[in-house]
């Protein structure tokens, strides 16, 4: 289960039917990009991006092809962890950038997988040097707040993203200490350097058209989904956070509905369905009002998220606090220093189970793997109880794989007071 966390295809079925009838592609824009990958793969080859043995142009023509990519970009937006960040809605082949339309292709093939994990292998990491090193990722950290007002500064972000989950398929330690540490906190770099880290949405039908919204609201989970990115590495793999806590100031992604909407009809239909005043929940207020004392209002009324998005982001803040108390706890013992984080546990787990009650068997399709909240909140809080069970007990148990967090876990289940904390 938790293995599953970053390789989604695990787990994620196909969001709905609806979706794939939305994604034909004219064969001219598919030969065309086809055309166009091709020849950025064949460009970075003979660079030797990353010191790659060269795979052919051969073996790429059999992989990009018209017919592959068009199954593939389905196959990639048929995985609903990925709605969450992008929606199809608001893709389109023809205007897309190169790079963006690489990182979703080879993202596709994994989920399809029928081609040689390694030739993928090569090709990812020929990706991520072309998003990483390419001139419109360095352009961001020129720190232009105003870029953020055009859709290529999107795609870019976006790009980065998802090379970095398409990097993570392969847990190569080589591959997660290098996107660890150069990649991830470069991309934090542009994130300061753009204030994306203080995004909301303010972008309100009857007031702003639904393609302003749409970039607004994309920019909002683009940066949710590289915040979850890092703690990902943070729970599985004991990394420091690269956000503090005073700087995880944008919002939590509310209106899933909205977002989803296939036309601008539709969603300014939906928004006539709930016209209160939009007030942006951010996630560090939020995670404030989680963990305050017993006995003190929130500072914010209503603090709870109102999607299983916005709660499993919740909740995956809350363990990266957690993991900072625990590695503060190998120098003390006082274990009183836990007791923001359970306070924050206990209250989550409340309005998890208010919320997933009230959650349409379509709306739990679409959360993919998220929906399975529940099992890292009973981890969260075995660690709580046994602190001491977060670290290696030996050199051997290297925290450059998800090995390590799979011990641990075994670690926490093996005591049967743990196994039954929930």
């Amino acid at each position: 289960m938790f293995h599953s966390f970053i390789y989604t295809a695990n787990l994620d079925p196909p969001c709905d039917s609806q979706t794939s009838a939305t994604y034909l592609f004219d064969h001219a824009d598919l030969e065309s990009i086809s055309a166009e990958l091709l020849g950025i793969i064949a460009c970075s080859e003979q660079q030797d991006a990353l010191g790659q043995e060269s795979l052919g142009i051969d073996k790429a023509r059999q992989l990009f092809t018209p017919f592959n990519i068009a199954k593939f970009i389905r196959a990639f937006f048929d995985n609903s962890f990925h709605t969450h960040y992008i929606t199809p809605a608001a893709f389109s082949l023809n205007k897309a950038s190169n790079l963006l339309v690489l990182t979703i292709v080879l993202l596709g093939a994994v989920y399809n997988n029928p081609y040689r994990s390694d030739d993928l292998a090569t090709y990812s990491n020929i990706t991520e040097h072309l998003v990483f090193e390419g001139p419109s990722f360095k352009k961001l950290l020129d720190g232009n707040r105003e870029s953020l007002d055009f859709g290529d500064t999107l795609e870019t972000l976006q790009a980065a993203m998802l090379v970095v989950i398409l990097q993570s398929y392969k847990e190569s330690p080589d591959s997660i200490r290098r996107i660890r540490l150069q990649r991830m906190p470069t991309i934090f770099t542009a994130i300061r350097m753009l204030e994306l880290n203080k995004i909301t949405n303010d972008c309100i039908p009857g007031v702003s058209d639904w393609d302003t919204y749409l970039l607004r609201e994309s920019l909002v989970r683009v940066m949710a989904g590289i915040y979850l990115l890092d703690c990902y590495c943070v729970i599985f793999f004991r990394y420091p956070t690269l956000l503090r806590l005073d700087e995880i100031a944008f919002e939590i992604p509310q209106r899933d509905d909205l977002f989803h909407a296939h036309n601008a009809t539709e969603w300014e239909e939906l928004s006539l369905k709930d016209q209160k005043p939009h007030v942006p929940l951010r996630l560090r207020a939020v995670l404030r009002d989680f963990m305050r004392p017993e006995g003190e209002p929130p500072q914010h009324g209503e603090y709870f998220p109102n999607t299983i998005f916005g709660s499993f982001l919740v909740l995956s803040a809350i363990q990266c606090v957690l993991f900072d108390l625990l590695a503060l706890h190998t120098f003390m013992n006082d274990i009183r220093v836990f007791e923001p984080v359970e306070r924050a546990l206990d209250r989550w787990k409340i309005h998890w189970d208010s919320l997933y009650q009230g959650i349409e068997p379509g709306t739990a399709k679409r959360a993919g793997f998220i929906i399975h909240a529940a099992e890292f909140w009973c981890v969260a809080k075995a660690l709580v109880k046994h602190p001491s069970a977060a670290w290696p007990e030996d050199s051997k148990d290297t925290l450059d794989t998800t090995q390590s967090f799979r011990r641990l876990v075994d670690r926490l289940m093996s005591d049967d007071d743990t196994a039954k904390v929930v």
